[in-house]
């Protein structure tokens, strides 16, 4: 409930914003004339903030890319929590050795769907390993939650998730039993 009262707190605030600044720019016009209102509007501009830092998704690497010809990439999205307006999920990137049967995880990241507005979720780290059954995965995931307010970081909040997953049984079907 919490994201949904910040995702609408910072639209309110927003909408106020560009209100005021049409009511400024209008003023400043009448006032002062038309270069000083696109002046402002101008120095207004460039003063918005751009994410354009080309955040791609940080992946965990788990195992050697070209470790051998005989597998099979497979990949499970485990769902770490759920709010009203998005939701964080894990994908773990796995092989199966059609040799020795034998799964191992490659990569792994997380990622945010949904609506996300005056939250962003970074990941610190991510460790995914085989539980000793074999058929399941063991994950822990840590990171931190950013509370903006129009773009100014305002809380953060560490998070932590772990648990198990179970490989789908078609995989499990291939393996020895321990």
């Amino acid at each position: 409930m919490l994201p949904l009262l910040w995702f609408l707190l910072n639209t309110a605030l927003l909408f106020l914003f560009i209100f005021l600044c049409f009511n400024t720019t209008k003023l400043i016009r009448n006032k002062y004339g038309i270069f000083a209102s696109l002046l402002f509007v101008f120095v207004l501009l460039s003063f918005v903030k751009r994410t354009g830092k080309n955040e791609l998704i940080k992946k965990w690497h788990f195992t050697l890319e070209n470790q051998n010809n005989s597998l099979t990439d497979k990949h499970l999205w485990v769902e770490l929590e759920k709010t009203i307006l998005s939701k964080y999920e894990l994908r773990i990137q796995y092989r199966l050795d059609k040799k020795t049967p034998e799964i191992l995880p490659t990569e792994a990241y997380t990622q945010t769907t949904g609506w996300i507005g005056g939250t962003y979720w970074e990941p610190i780290h991510v460790s995914v390993q085989v539980n000793k059954s074999s058929t399941e995965f063991k994950y822990k995931v840590t990171g931190i939650i950013k509370w903006n307010l129009l773009g100014v970081n305002i809380y953060v909040q560490p998070k932590t998730y772990g648990g198990l997953v179970k490989i789908p049984e078609e995989e499990n079907q291939n393996l020895p039993n321990l």
